[in-house]
This record gives structure tokens, C-alpha cells and sequence, in this order.
């Protein structure tokens, strides 16, 4: 795991709790495809970094940036994505991070909560003030599609975009038309934000309005749990690839929770 607290982020074994290594200066951690790198950005001034995991050193640099950390941020894999106040607002890079060079063009006024394709060729922002969704072709920028309604959105592994309405109704969209895809999930309290899916794409894990974290069965479109509730405001959610093991990452401390079947029969027969 990676938590960023304080102008710092620290890689936390997720077995023991342990933090196993502080990155110094740094902020807006985002895991990429190789296990033992990761991207982060400098909080003097922005500068996005590729980090040996076990060794703590920059690898490779990013090119340009935003001249200051970006707002948030993430990845497709071999691509990371970011957005921020650069020249325009609403700014949306996008990097290759084998190279460090630019992946397609910089999106001035693009919107925020950008989120990439897995293939790294569409990327879609939400404009919340308008609630709209706008995806682009990441290599040159051009529109691709529009949908209202939307104040979250994020890609998931199987290339849909998950959306949020203001109601917290979820819906899954064709990224290169918009169109839906199978019935909504409704039952979550909305907006939803803070969207973590298993490498498989089955469920995913969303935090809705009203703090909680609640689980949803994504083929099967229904709610499976919750809201997993906690002391301090969640501000981030990480499902483990096997889809097993949820992290939430809150003010008061990261909080694992053990997701498979047979540990909440366990925990029934103790009640």
C-alpha cells in the first residue's frame, strides 16, 4: 500500500501494518503495472517521479507538469494520468511511464477526475459544476463523446467508465460513445466518489455521501455491502487484485478489511 500524510508517502506492508519505506517530499501516490515501481510527485514543485519501491530513488522523471502537485491522480498501467491548474484550469496530462515523455496531448479546460482507459487510449473527465462527462482520444485529444449527469467517473478493467449521478445511481458507459451498458445499481447513498475494482473487475468498491464504503457485484449490478463505516473521512480505497483484501485509507489510519466469504462465516460464528 501507499499512503500519502504530511508532504510524505510511506509504503505500508500490507500484512503487517509495518511502513517499510518513507518517500520524502512527496505526494499523490499512484501504483503502475510493475509491482515495484510507483509514480509520485514532488511536493516543492510538482516534478512526477518513477520510484524503485525497494530502494526508495527516482528512476525517471516526468516530463513538464503542472508547476505544483496535481489535484489527483492515475494510472491504466503503463500510463498515469493527472490534473490540476497549469496554464488553463482543468488541466489533464497524461505520461508514458516507461519513458517519462507525454502520452498524447496536454487537455487544457478538460475537466477533472480524469481517469484512463486500460489500453491507454481514451481518457474521460467530469466537469461536477456541469455534470458532465467528456472522454477524448488520449493521443490527440479529440472528443470522442459527452453525457450529462455525471459528477464521478472511473475506468474500470474492463474499459467501461463507471459514472455517478448525484443521487448515487451507478452506471456503466462505452467510453468511445457513452452509451450504457446493462442496468444501473441504485441503493448507495449519493454522490458516490472514490471508486477501487479488483484486477478482474468484478467488484468494486465506491464511498458514498454518506462516508461509508459500500461493495458492489459489477456483472450482476447489485450492491453486496455496507457502508463499512469509519471514525475519520475516507479518502482513499484499494481492492487487492484477487479481489479478497479492502483498504481504506482514512485521517485516523489505513484499515484492512478481509472480504472473502468464508472469513465473514467465521465471523458470524463467533458473534
Amino acid at each position: 500500500l501507499a499512503v500519502a500524510r504530511d508532504g510524505n508517502v510511506a509504503i505500508v506492508d500490507a500484512m503487517s501494518g509495518a511502513v517499510v519505506r518513507t518517500l520524502a517530499g512527496y505526494t499523490h501516490p499512484v501504483w503502475i503495472a510493475d509491482p515495484a515501481r510507483i509514480v509520485v510527485w514532488e511536493e516543492r514543485d510538482g516534478t512526477g517521479h518513477v520510484v524503485d519501491v525497494e530502494t526508495g530513488r527516482p528512476v525517471l522523471q516526468l516530463d513538464g507538469g503542472f508547476g505544483e502537485p496535481p489535484r489527483g491522480a492515475g494510472s491504466s498501467g503503463a500510463a498515469v494520468v493527472a490534473w490540476g491548474e497549469a496554464d488553463k484550469p482543468g488541466t489533464v496530462i497524461m505520461w508514458d511511464v516507461r519513458t517519462g515523455d507525454y502520452a498524447g496531448r496536454v487537455l487544457g479546460r478538460a475537466g477533472e477526475q480524469a481517469t484512463i482507459s486500460p489500453d491507454g487510449t481514451v481518457v474521460a473527465a467530469v466537469h461536477p459544476g456541469q455534470l458532465r462527462v467528456v472522454t477524448r482520444d488520449a493521443a490527440t485529444g479529440a472528443v470522442l463523446a459527452e453525457r450529462s449527469g455525471a459528477v464521478s467517473a472511473a475506468f474500470g478493467p474492463t474499459g467501461l467508465v463507471a459514472t455517478s449521478t448525484p443521487d448515487g445511481r451507478l452506471e456503466f458507459l462505452e467510453p468511445r460513445t457513452l452509451a450504457v451498458v446493462g442496468p444501473p445499481v441504485t441503493g448507495i447513498p449519493g454522490p458516490v466518489a472514490r471508486y477501487a475494482h479488483s484486477a478482474d473487475g468484478q467488484l468494486l468498491a465506491v464511498r458514498g455521501s454518506d462516508g461509508g464504503v459500500w461493495l458492489v457485484d459489477v456483472p450482476a449490478r447489485v450492491v453486496l455491502g455496507g457502508p463499512i463505516r469509519h471514525q475519520s473521512r475516507v479518502e482513499g480505497l484499494a481492492v487487492r487484485p484477487d479481489g479478497e483484501e479492502l483498504a481504506v485509507d482514512a485521517c485516523d489510519g489505513v484499515m484492512l478489511w478481509d472480504l472473502r466469504t468464508e472469513a465473514w462465516a467465521d465471523a458470524a460464528c463467533r458473534l
